[in-house]
């Protein structure tokens, strides 16, 4: 019986090929965006939770006005020992001194690792063992290291590495011990251990402070009391402390450069768009099924006369979708396989492959289970009525009626909200940042060279390059290494308090060199004094100034004249722009700001690669690019966009050939009202408008529902950025207009097949 049920199963979907061909596509593409975003999920929450106690364990920071985000990502040496003798909730501290791209050179190659500084606590707390050697590597200002298993391999292959050196930022280091590997897993995926070097000062921050809490600790009220503990030590103050669980720290304020490509929040994004896909195809597909099964009446009223029982029909109807259910899988798992490489690229999850087709096939049986449980539903339904009851009640049209307008409502969402990102997106890259940034870059090395004039000389030299500057710092990517906190100016309010502001050494060829923008007053020139500076517009709003030029501020203990205002530069997209004041730069100007010829960022970036290597051999280069920079901050929109226009395809495809199949089974089941139709003197025209207003008013319907819905998510979303875009009418109109060319070529030629055959055969047949 089940051959015969396969047999008849095929046969049907041979039959509607089309139609079957298309659900299978959209229901494959669902479940890969659907599991892969779980798994996506499932991994960024369980990043180092491998630790005992992990639930316990957390990176220590505070509020931190000198930080862009606002949050530390270092604290103070003594915190951790405060922490523990001062709090008798925590059960361990410990500090680490992290670097995760520190230059190594073994043997004349030079490698990359993940470093930490670290004493006897921290070896303690996360449990480090040791496999070889000794422990060394925790003396203070001892020469010795400690390195993993893996990192072993990767630098020395079978051979011992105990006894061996390692150069390291100049000096070498002796390696003492070999110890566990740490799973790569981790916010810390420490490679090399070395011994810490403390400075018992408050008011140097430059570790990361981490705690574990005792079992059964309140962590809420815990954090409420840490929140409010103020630490005065040293004429220094420490206070507004926060705490991050370490298992959330990847995607709660990161610590650490952990190259995230994607927003945590885009993942859950990624995640619903593959639900969305899976619902449309499965919409697409019950739709499709319910058309047929009033096509098949006569069929299977045959079988019911020739003894066939609800529960055979019920099976034969099963098969058939668990077919296309399992066909779905199989293309599914095989898409999964072809788009690992880009996916973990993008998504950081390093799996094997058969964990990653494991755990796919778990999220994706989930999928299968609820779409075969509402199929089944669907049958039940069928079932518990006469075959003719069941009939008229498809009749009715409500079902295929809401089923389109629920595929339109998320193909338009889906187009609605990839145009608008994509608007963003253009806006982003073509707006007014206040400076020019294409086509800069920065270098620099270390060991610093002995004389700057001539590595820039060096650099100029390069064809590709088209002029230097030699400077303290970039604007893109925006580094300041100075925030003073200003406390007095002209006419400052009663009720003002003070704020902070960033500190940017500019000259008149940096004005030039990114084209910053004099609003009032004139530029710093070269003969100018150190107590005549610039300020930016935020500045000037802070303290209540419309005419600035000419008034003074209070920098420490310095006072210094406001010699003009500079238009606000936006050096990231969702932050906004600190207050900042620019001065003459000093002497110790160590990196090297140029421009290159478009278009040749690679020949540029290989040449000065290939002249550092012959003129500083053994340094670190340091070479940074503006638009790649600032691409950087754009990473998940990018992503979210190219995800978003290829649900929007998939979409739109299912739709339009969903149409199509609908189209076509609706005008040959309903090809002898058309006729007589035409007998009784119905024109062309008439037939395809009948169709054509049906369609439109379904689109009118879900154009009604996700236009407004998507309006609301996508002006929220456009909200986090500074300089926004607008939601221009005519993305609905283009929108509309597009859907209704795309029902019109559907519609109008499949009725129009069906309309042109003669009315007279056509009845006759019937």
């Amino acid at each position: 019986m089940l051959i015969h049920y396969l047999k008849i199963a095929f046969r049907n979907l041979w039959k509607y090929k089309t139609q079957s061909i298309i659900s299978i596509i959209g229901l494959a593409v669902g479940f890969v965006c659907f599991a892969l975003s779980l798994l996506w999920i499932r991994y960024e929450r369980s990043y180092d939770d491998f630790h005992e106690g992990a639930d316990r364990i957390y990176l220590v920071r505070n509020e931190n006005k000198f930080e862009v985000s606002g949050i530390s990502r270092t604290t103070p040496y003594p915190l951790a020992a405060y922490l523990k003798e001062a709090f008798p909730e925590v059960e361990a501290s410990c500090n680490a001194w992290v670097r995760p791209d520190q230059p190594i050179n073994v043997n004349g190659i030079k490698y990359t690792v993940f470093f930490a500084s670290i004493d006897s606590s921290f070896i303690s707390m996360f449990n480090v063992k040791l496999v070889e050697g000794n422990y060394d590597f925790l003396i203070p200002e001892s020469k010795n290291i400690a390195i993993t298993e893996d990192l072993a391999r990767s630098l020395f292959g079978n051979e011992n590495p105990i006894g061996m050196t390692i150069n390291m930022s100049s000096d070498e280091s002796t390696i003492c011990a070999i110890v566990e590997n740490w799973p790569k897993h981790s916010n810390y995926p420490i490679q090399m251990f070395r011994p810490d070097s403390p400075i018992i000062r408050w008011n140097v921050s430059a570790w990361q402070t981490l705690i574990m809490l005792k079992p059964g600790v309140n962590t809420d009220q815990f954090a409420e009391k840490l929140y409010e503990c103020k630490i005065e030590a040293n004429n220094s103050t420490f206070n507004n402390i926060l705490i991050t669980p370490i298992t959330t720290l990847r995607y709660d304020n990161p610590a650490l450069d952990a190259g995230i490509e994607v927003q945590f929040r885009y993942v859950f994004l990624f995640t619903l768009v593959g639900g969305l896909v899976v619902i449309c195809a499965l919409f697409n597909y019950l739709t499709l099924f319910a058309s047929r099964f009033r096509m098949r009446m006569r069929e299977l009223a045959l079988r019911i006369v020739c003894g066939a029982s609800g529960e055979s029909l019920f099976a034969l109807l099963s098969t058939e979708f668990i077919i296309t259910l399992f066909i779905s899988l199989l293309l599914g798992m095989l898409s999964i396989r072809l788009l690992l490489v880009p996916f973990q690229k993008l998504s950081n999850v390093y799996l094997s492959i058969s964990k990653i087709y494991l755990e796919s096939s778990l999220y994706i049986g989930i999928v299968i289970i609820l779409s075969l449980a509402i199929f089944l539903a669907l049958l039940l339904m069928f079932r518990k009525r006469t075959l003719n009851t069941s009939i008229n009640r498809i009749n009715r049209n409500i079902f295929r009626k809401t089923s389109v307008i629920f595929q339109l409502i998320i193909s338009i969402g889906f187009i609605f909200c990839s145009t608008v990102i994509m608007k963003q997106m253009y806006f982003l890259h073509h707006t007014d940042m206040g400076f020019r940034f294409d086509n800069t870059a920065m270098v620099s090395i270390y060991p610093v060279p002995p004389d700057i004039e001539v590595f820039e000389n060096q650099i100029q030299q390069i064809p590709e390059i088209i002029e230097t500057l030699k400077s303290y710092t970039t604007l893109m990517p925006y580094r300041t290494g100075v925030v003073w906190n200003i406390n007095e100016w002209d006419d400052k309010p009663a009720d003002a308090s003070g704020f902070f502001a960033d500190i940017i050494n500019i000259s008149e060829a940096y004005v030039k060199f990114y084209d910053l923008r004099l609003l009032e007053g004139e530029i710093l020139y070269d003969h100018d004094s150190q107590e005549s500076v610039l300020i930016n517009e935020s500045a000037a709003k802070v303290m209540g100034w419309n005419q600035p030029v000419g008034k003074s501020l209070k920098k420490g203990t310095t006072t210094v004249t406001i010699k003009g205002v500079l238009k606000d530069i936006h050096t990231s997209p969702t932050l906004t722009t600190r207050p900042a004041i620019f001065e003459k730069p000093n002497d110790t100007r160590t990196e090297v700001l140029f421009r290159y010829m478009e278009k040749n960022w690679e020949n540029c970036r290989l040449k000065i690669e290939q002249l550092i290597k012959r003129e500083y051999p053994g340094s670190t280069l340091y070479l940074t690019n503006a638009n790649e920079a600032y691409d950087n901050f754009l990473k998940s929109e990018t992503a979210l966009l190219k995800i978003l226009s290829f649900a929007s395809l998939v979409c739109i495809i299912i739709s339009v050939f969903g149409f199509f199949s609908l189209v076509s089974l609706i005008c040959e089941e309903r090809q002898k009202e058309i006729a007589i139709r035409k007998i009784n003197g119905a024109s062309m025209q008439n037939i395809l408008w009948m169709y054509f207003k049906e369609y439109f008013l379904l689109l009118a319907i879900g154009a009604l529902i996700a236009f407004p819905a998507g309006y609301l998510i996508m002006k929220r979303w456009i909200e986090q950025y500074i300089q926004q875009t607008t939601i221009s009418a005519w993305i609905y109109l283009s929108i509309l207009l597009v859907l209704s060319g795309i029902i019109i070529l559907c519609v109008g030629w499949r009725v129009y097949q069906v309309a042109r055959q003669n009315p007279a055969e056509v009845v006759k047949a019937e």
